[in-house]
């Protein structure tokens, strides 16, 4: 099952404020080199994480909610049934992706699919909700469901703007019909 960490909790004062997840602690305390690198590379995305408030805003909010599941999900078997470890580069860029949202639409909740990709999540309510798969290829398959009506599709993610068919989907789902579509 899909673990979903919520970015409204983050959002309410968690950003800089929370102690480090349980599991990075461990991370922390590890012996072996894999390990400690590990810890090192999230304990530098923390930081840049902190120093780049200013230029992300609420963005950042999601960024410190995927590097909170790449810490608690960055091993393969984390579900206990063999799913596969959240890839750095999954959560890079999905990041990425974040960072080209426009301001106008409102921010995922993120999760972890067991095959290792960061999962994006607009849920407006239980029968409005779009939902992405982000790994490190670049394309991004997506489904979505509006009441009876429902859809899926892939877009390519170039990393420099926001797919305009999520835009719209978006906007839609989540009642923002006047988020800005500007070309890349």
């Amino acid at each position: 099952m899909p673990t979903t960490l919520s970015v409204i909790a983050i959002a309410a004062g968690c950003f800089t404020a929370c102690p480090a997840p349980a599991s990075s602690a461990t991370l922390d305390t590890a012996v072996s080199a894999e390990s400690r690198s590990l810890s090192e590379i999230i304990g530098r995305e923390r930081r840049h994480q902190q120093q780049s408030v200013a230029l992300y805003g609420a963005k950042n909010t999601v960024e410190s909610a995927i590097w909170t599941l790449f810490a608690e999900h960055g091993q393969p078997g984390w579900d206990g049934d063999g799913a596969e470890a959240l890839e750095m580069a999954a959560a890079h860029q999905a990041i990425a992706l974040i960072r080209t949202l426009p301001d106008s639409l409102s921010l995922p909740e993120v999760g972890v699919d067991p095959d290792g990709s960061v999962m994006l999540d607009w849920i407006a309510s239980r029968h409005r909700s779009l939902t992405l798969s982000v790994d490190a290829s670049g394309i991004i398959p997506f489904a979505w469901i509006d009441n009876g009506d429902r859809g899926h599709g892939v877009v390519r993610f170039d990393g420099m703007g926001f797919p305009k068919a999520l835009i719209r989907l978006i906007a839609d789902l989540t009642g923002n019909n006047d988020a800005a579509i500007r070309a890349a």
